[in-house]
């Protein structure tokens, strides 16, 4: 970015930053790998937080340029100063460039702020003999060396009762990792495990994996190993295991699938009461099987657990910079079978991510079924690969994007399924269709040797986190370009307002929409062609680390008249910087198109930049739509009233009294003098107005859906008028639109004016909120003209722009030959 665009804005996101924000704006910079945190957080006098973002980056020398920064500041201000994040991430760094000396200082001072686990697994790393760059241990002195360093590592393990690790004596070309064992003299019978273990042109690490299987104190089970179509050369190897013991068989897959098509393959075949798995290059405790298989039969009402493990490198050094060195070990899922497949049927045959999308829908479906065991400790030890797929995406605090669309895709499936509304059985046949769609070609079994580049018409990119204000206008701009018969796709760019810790979940609307095939996938980091790229959230490009999609055109919205947080001259820069080109600009009339003069935002766009056409906020105008006749309410039904917003305080009357002037209890008098039951219905939640009524359940005519799985369409269907009364601001407007595009009248607060909303809408106090409703049910007629005249100007707008850009791109296109 342009140094003369964001010097200003770098001091006034460094003024706005509190100290208490630092924490969760560093871990936002982190997820998003932002080019322009840094710069903010040093501006602000956060010189420790920046210099964790340098050295979590992912460059090639991040660590070294993270630690010259951390260096100075530790020198300066101590070890004992700075945040837990900060001092492990400094005595991590200290591992990995080997200053032993320091780094037994630092455990050394209580005072240090580690975690304990930290602490342990640094302590660990600062004794092992093996650790590259470690000091060189005599050979005579090696034994005595590995004793103190396996006393400190079993520290974990004993505190569980559990058996310690051992090295084996070394064989030829044996790494550390390739050695370790836990000897156990103990057997244990039970009722047959099956255990599965895929394996992909495997290499020596295969042995100790299945080893490891072998050496379980449960001893009634049978390994198969699914070689997954391995290229010629994996045959010896793989019969190498086969010899070990009977209870080994390979099993050969007709065609190269993935982990988890190998793991169905499996589910063919076994027999075992119970099924776990166990990766081709891992280690496993030898208690593990039994430990878990115990804990299903002394908690019946459970049908799966997990365990953790520990991760290490193949010297045994478990200091993984940005990183505790234990975590959840998704392989080790162990379940019973039998019940098990009946309800699933099958994993995701995915390429990616399959073993932690089976306990999630698991969980749907039988909800407290799926256990994670911290203790007893870790009881793997998985090796960490730098050409391992799930390294490849991700780094400390980042994930790649198709990932997390994974994740938010099938968490909405499993909604549905936990309404019972959606199977949760997966096809079995490979061109069946799914119940939701992949994020990319390339994570199907049978993936294209060369997928095609897709193509889209309009990509729009935003903040789609479920708690981001913009996200319903960005999926409102969505639906109309889909409405408007152009191939659209969205993309997710996370702003930092509002600043969230942890990354939310999408907006179940965007994965809803991709499930049914309303709009597509895609990321700016994708080779994706694009004729139009719609940005509704000018801030979040500011904090895009690269962009790799082919852009004819594009149009940043600006729904602020005064810009925070970003400027129009720092996002031009930053477009040019990452798609070659300048946008044009848009925004709605009544911000940008004032009486005297036009707003600061639009009088920063130069020349004909801006485009002339009202571009306010929009739902897409036909989607929820139900015909008034199809409602079917007769003259002697209640009237059904209520919203779809969230249940927050904000978004109900203030006070008992308005709350129940807005919203009966009791029926109401009509025109006429006699009685109208009134039901209040919600999406949302019911508990704030219980609070407020003082009440512990809500009256018996007031209905909550939340978790019922119904659909926003479904949910307005069945309401007469749609009726809010609590704080007006874009989410309001927002559903107020969606309630108009579904043909209902609408009672809103007086504040909503402003908005100039057109249709059969009244805008009333919460006195005059059912006097409004009943007035407007009784006149019958459309209501969706509002948010359908919206949707017509951004449909014509688009396909302006989209034409626009496609001859763009045929003037900038060579000559033939």
């Amino acid at each position: 970015m342009g140094a003369h665009s964001n010097s200003d804005l770098i001091a006034s996101l460094a003024d706005g930053l509190p100290a208490d924000k630092v924490e969760p704006y560093t871990a936002f910079a982190l997820r998003t790998r932002s080019p322009l945190a840094p710069a903010v957080l040093r501006a602000a006098g956060h010189e420790a937080a920046a210099a964790r973002l340098v050295a979590l980056s992912g460059a090639p020398d991040a660590h070294q340029r993270g630690l010259e920064l951390l260096d100075r500041i530790v020198t300066r201000e101590g070890v004992a100063a700075q945040s837990p994040e900060v001092a492990t991430l400094f005595a991590q760094l200290l591992v990995r460039t080997d200053r032993s000396a320091e780094l037994a200082a630092l455990l050394d001072d209580p005072q240090t702020p580690l975690k304990k686990l930290d602490r342990w697994s640094l302590r660990t790393d600062l004794l092992n003999p093996h650790r590259a760059g470690a000091p060189d241990t005599p050979p005579e002195h090696l034994l005595e060396a590995e004793d103190r360093w396996l006393t400190v590592l079993n520290e974990i393990h004993e505190a569980d009762g559990l058996e310690p690790v051992r090295l084996r004596p070394p064989g030829t070309g044996e790494n550390p990792y390739q050695r370790l064992a836990a000897p156990s003299s103990e057997r244990v019978d039970g009722e047959l495990v099956t255990v599965v273990m895929s394996a992909f042109r495997p290499d020596r690490d295969l042995l100790l994996a299945v080893r490891g299987v072998l050496e379980q104190t449960w001893q009634n089970l049978e390994l198969l190993v699914v070689d997954d179509a391995s290229p010629t050369g994996a045959d010896d190897l793989l019969e190498e295991a086969a010899s070990l013991d009977p209870r080994v068989q390979v099993v050969r897959a007709p065609r190269n699938g993935g982990t988890y098509q190998a793991r169905n393959l499996a589910l063919t075949i076994a027999t075992g009461r119970w099924m776990t798995f166990q990766d081709s290059d891992d280690w496993t405790h030898p208690r593990r099987v039994e430990l878990q298989v115990r804990h299903l039969l002394e908690n019946p009402s459970l049908l799966a657990n997990r365990t953790w493990t520990l991760r290490a490198y193949e010297d045994l050094a478990l200091t993984y910079v940005g990183y505790s060195a234990a975590r959840l070990n998704a392989s080790s899922l162990l379940f019973d079978r039998v019940p098990v497949q009946a309800l699933l049927g099958q994993f995701d045959a995915v390429r990616k991510s399959g073993d932690m999308e089976l306990p999630f829908r698991l969980k749907a479906l039988r909800e407290g079924s799926v256990r994670d065991l911290r203790h007893p400790a870790p009881l793997a030890i998985t090796q960490l690969r730098s050409n391992s797929l799930s390294r490849a995406d991700a780094v400390p605090g980042w994930l790649r994007w198709d990932r997390l669309a994974y994740r938010d895709s099938y968490m909405e499936w499993h909604d549905q399924v936990r309404a019972t509304r959606l199977d949760a059985r997966l096809p079995g046949h490979r061109t069946a269709p799914r119940p939701f769609p992949l994020p990319r070609a390339g994570w199907a079994p049978d993936r294209p040797a060369q997928p095609q580049t897709p193509h889209w018409q309009v990509v729009v990119m935003g903040d789609l986190r479920t708690g981001q204000p913009r996200a319903p206008r960005t999926m409102g701009v969505a639906r109309v370009s889909s409405d408007a018969g152009l191939t659209t796709a969205a993309a997710n760019t996370e702003s930092p307002k509002p600043i969230a810790r942890k990354r939310e979940a999408a907006s179940r609307a965007l994965s809803h929409d991709t499930r049914i095939g309303r709009i597509g996938l895609t990321n700016a980091h994708e080779d994706d062609r694009v004729d139009l790229l719609v940005v509704t959230d000018p801030a979040s490009l500011l904090h895009l680390d690269a962009a790799t999609l082919d852009v004819g055109e594009i149009l940043a919205l600006a729904d602020e008249a005064e810009p925070t947080g970003w400027s129009v001259a720092a996002v031009d820069d930053r477009c040019l910087e990452l798609f070659g080109r300048l946008p044009r600009w848009g925004g709605p009339a009544r911000v940008h198109d004032l009486p005297d003069s036009p707003s600061p935002a639009r009088a920063e766009v130069t020349g004909d930049r801006w485009v002339d056409a009202d571009l306010a906020l929009v739902t897409g105008a036909d989607w929820p739509h139900v015909p008034t006749t199809a409602r079917g309410r007769a003259a002697e039904d209640p009237l059904v009233i209520g919203h779809h917003l969230r249940d927050y305080v904000a978004r109900w009357p203030k006070g008992p009294k308005a709350l129940r002037r807005a919203y009966p209890l009791k029926p109401v008098i009509t025109g006429d003098d006699t009685e109208l039951p009134v039901e209040v219905h919600t999406l949302g939640g019911l508990t704030v107005p219980s609070q407020l009524l003082n009440r512990e359940l809500p009256p018996s005519t007031w209905l909550s859906f939340l978790g019922t799985g119904m659909t926003l369409r479904e949910f307005l269907s069945h309401l007469d008028v749609w009726v809010y009364q609590g704080t007006w601001d874009l989410h309001a407007e927002i559903a107020t639109l969606e309630a108009l595009a579904a043909g209902l009248p609408c009672v809103l607060p007086e504040a909503a004016a402003v908005s100039d909303l057109q249709g059969r809408v009244r805008c009333v106090a919460p006195a005059d909120a059912v006097d409004a409703a009943l007035d407007l049910v009784a006149t019958a007629h459309d209501s969706a003209n509002s948010a359908r005249s919206r949707a017509d100007a951004w449909g014509q707008t688009l396909r302006s722009l989209v034409d626009r850009a496609r001859v763009t791109v045929a003037v900038d296109a060579p000559e033939a030959c």
